[in-house]
């Protein structure tokens, strides 16, 4: 008999030859949630007709795919945020209470004429990524809040702890400048100033002590773009179970990543990723 279904068989898994998703989902997150969105399309095939027509024909056009995620980190053993910590940068980081960090490469649509017969588009990720985030502080009475990075400047370093890991503590860190903050006052409440900030140039993904893994890679190293090698066999295999036996699967890559951060709230990684080709249902 037939019957619904929960997510508690759900799982993604990457294959090993695609290092950044293999780590990510392997050692680095907890996965939690994920939402899988094909897509197709519908051309317009509307002919002339002298009789009259009341309605448009449509043939359907290409496919593609994406795959968004939510997850814990670190994947053995997820932590609550109060040991994470903003630290450096060019602006007020007193009494921080959560941050966020963005990364984001986007991709490029590459489909093409093949001389062969296709159903899907091909997709590879951006040439160049960016990053960039906010922190939340209390404001007190000793430090002024500030304004801005000033004009002309190149950045600070900055230092964004996911959690306390011991003798080495995981964290991204990179330059980076103020471009706005927006401070929060009321009657009785305390005072929040939350601030945006750009980052500029590398960003270095920091390892911890074990089980405080790397989310993309096994060293300590700067983020790169999302591993893609243009249709070599396996080296980009991901599948998504939603149940024993059913799944999605294809090749893919991750277009961006988002790192939250907050005292009572554990740790969480979310995210999209992109099938760049076929995608098969089982």
């Amino acid at each position: 008999m037939a019957y619904p279904i929960t997510g508690s068989h759900a799982k993604i898994t990457a294959g090993a030859g695609n290092t950044d998703l293999a780590q990510l989902f392997g050692n680095g997150l907890r996965d939690t949630t994920a939402t899988i969105n094909p897509e197709g399309s519908a051309l317009d095939a509307t002919p002339f007709n002298a009789a009259g027509i009341a309605m448009m024909e449509h043939v359907t056009g290409l496919r593609s795919g994406t795959v968004d995620f939510t997850g814990l980190y670190p994947k053995t053993a997820p932590v609550v945020g109060i040991s994470g910590l903003v630290s450096g940068g060019p602006g007020y980081v007193t009494r921080p209470v959560r941050w966020s960090l963005e990364i984001d490469f986007g991709e490029e649509e590459i489909t093409s004429q093949t001389g062969e017969a296709g159903t899907f588009r091909r997709f590879m990720p951006g040439g160049v990524g960016n990053w960039r985030g906010e922190y939340v502080c209390l404001a007190i009475d000793s430090t002024t809040v500030g304004l801005p990075t000033t004009t002309n400047a190149a950045g600070t370093s900055a230092t964004f702890k996911l959690c306390d890991g011991g003798a080495a503590d995981p964290a991204f860190t990179g330059a980076i400048a103020i471009i706005g903050h927006s401070h929060q006052i009321t009657v009785r409440g305390r005072q929040e100033v939350t601030f945006r900030y750009q980052g500029s140039g590398a960003l270095s993904q920091v390892i911890g002590t074990d089980p405080y893994k790397g989310l993309l890679y096994t060293t300590t190293r700067d983020v790169e773009r999302p591993f893609w090698d243009d249709g070599t066999a396996g080296n980009q295999d991901l599948t998504v179970q939603y149940f024993t036996g059913r799944t999605y699967s294809g090749r893919a890559f991750w277009r961006s990543l988002r790192i939250e951060s907050a005292p009572g709230e554990l740790v969480r990684v979310s995210g999209s990723l992109r099938f760049d080709g076929d995608i098969t249902a089982a």
